[in-house]
């Protein structure tokens, strides 16, 4: 009888634990975005980026995977690299991995979201909206505001986002 009541104790202490560790996987990621903004296109050019700090407030990390927006034929996540001596940007296929408790920073000369073929011409001051899309299927939207760097007014905005 002691046996089968120890055997009972231990299925139950067992049990409980992974119920535990199972909630704490199922916690809601909650990324938080700041400091976003989106560079005026230069005169004569179809082409810009948008930057910003991805911050991960949650016990899960998660993968930047896509960007969209309806400003542009083209938006793709990319990054600078250097090669054979040269800085070069190339296309992040896989996405950039956000670990929990982290912040991934967006900016120029690093990871940035690509605007190719912009549908008409951002000047400063403007707006344009980014969906952000996550690897569990979730999205940010962001309204990116038009300035040739981060400002002292964009830096204290952010927006809280919970996934």
């Amino acid at each position: 009888m002691k046996q089968l009541t120890l055997a009972l104790l231990l299925l139950t202490s067992i049990n409980a634990y992974a119920h535990t560790d199972h909630e704490h996987q199922q916690q809601p990621t909650m990324i938080e975005v700041k400091n976003a903004y989106i560079k005026p296109t230069p005169p004569g050019t179809q082409n810009t980026a948008a930057y910003f700090i991805l911050e991960n407030k949650s016990h899960n990390t998660t993968t930047l995977i896509d960007a969209t927006s309806d400003s542009a034929e083209i938006i793709q996540i990319h990054e600078h690299i250097m090669s054979n001596g040269l800085m070069k940007m190339q296309h992040v296929k896989t996405g950039i991995n956000i670990p929990s408790n982290t912040s991934i920073v967006l900016e120029p000369g690093g990871y940035h979201i690509m605007f190719i073929g912009v549908k008409n011409s951002i000047k400063e001051g403007d707006s344009v909206k980014l969906s952000l899309l996550f690897s569990d299927g979730k999205s940010i939207n962001v309204v990116l505001p038009a300035q040739d760097q981060a400002s002292t007014t964009a830096q204290g905005k952010h927006h809280k986002h919970n996934m």
